[in-house]
């Protein structure tokens, strides 16, 4: 992969060179005035397309019959005709000048009714309930998109290298500076657990750290936020069990008479189908603020802007915070 890289970047540069080596000496602006000439057929009316006068237009003719050595144009008559070079330029000069025009454009409109784009999203899988809501509203605004979810963002460079478009998470003590970042909403903790665990019945931090408890484990470096909090307080809980997901760790405390403490907004969902029940964290964790991260190259990308203003909609509503917009 790498000697493939390398290779491309060679060919690339060497064109680069063999360009710049071509157009050396050569004035691109009057390219722009032989294709006034050679559509008009007029040295007058071609002025009037370029803005120039007529006596600066014939100067050009004159400069670019030297740099094609080829008359381009011949008068025939009171009309001016391209000669076979002239004819053959044309429709190049036209392919040519729309192109290096489009490089100053403002970027196409992004139009997601017909885009078939493919973004993708970094998450854990707590955000399972989100991903239906996400799904709807790109059905009904661009059918053609599709998406991609994908676990936690392990590497940083993903975003950097894209491989991930935007990542949704819990936002950082220390963000990325390559990063840009919107705040979507925030997420209070709760404990999950089967109604008829002994906690529900006396839901105090002396039974919370008594009970055993499920933990996830997380590629990121470090202690939770909930763990930061229990630590700070000098308490200590039971852990029972450690497993590599939330969705896991909602289904074992199902069968199980162990306690999770997840953020509520985004686990009340799976917990209620599975019969769980949430009751008030007996810790003051407060908020943590939840945000839709990406890299700083496609900030300005429409079609990135649009696909990160329907995810933040979605995850607003989801955890009842006011829209940005």
């Amino acid at each position: 992969m790498l000697v493939h890289q390398l290779q491309y970047v060679h060919c690339i540069m060497h064109d680069i060179e063999w360009a710049g080596a071509a157009l050396r000496g050569h004035d691109l602006n009057l390219l722009v005035v032989l294709l006034a000439l050679l559509e008009a057929r007029s040295v007058t009316a071609a002025a009037k397309r370029v803005s120039l006068s007529p006596s600066a237009t014939s100067h050009a003719l004159s400069r670019l019959r030297a740099a094609f050595d080829d008359p381009l144009l011949v008068r025939q008559g009171a009309a001016m005709v391209p000669t076979p070079r002239g004819e053959v330029l044309a429709p190049l000069l036209r392919e040519v000048l729309a192109g290096v025009g489009g490089l100053y454009q403002q970027q196409v409109a992004f139009d997601p009714e017909h885009s078939r784009r493919r973004f993708t999203v970094a998450a854990a899988d707590l955000a399972a309930p989100l991903v239906p809501g996400v799904m709807q509203a790109v059905a009904r605004q661009a059918p053609e998109v599709s998406l991609s979810w994908v676990g936690p963002l392990a590497r940083p460079d993903a975003l950097a290298t894209g491989q991930v478009d935007v990542a949704l998470r819990a936002a950082p003590s220390r963000p990325d500076a390559a990063w840009v970042a919107e705040r979507v909403g925030a997420v209070r903790f709760a404990v999950f657990s089967r109604s008829d665990h002994p906690f529900v019945q006396r839901p105090d931090r002396a039974t919370w750290c008594a009970h055993p408890h499920v933990l996830v484990s997380t590629p990121h470096p470090g202690p939770g936020f909930v763990a930061e909090v229990v630590s700070a307080m000098g308490l200590t809980r039971r852990v029972g069990l450690v497993v590599p997901t939330f969705l896991l760790a909602l289904h074992t405390v199902a069968e199980a008479p162990l306690l999770f403490t997840a953020p509520d907004a985004l686990a009340r969902p799976t917990a209620r189908t599975l019969g769980l029940v949430a009751t008030t964290l007996p810790l003051d964790v407060g908020e943590v603020a939840v945000e839709v991260a990406w890299h700083r190259r496609v900030d300005a990308d429409p079609g990135h802007r649009w696909f990160r203003a329907l995810l933040g909609d979605v995850v607003r509503r989801a955890l009842h915070a006011p829209s940005s917009r």
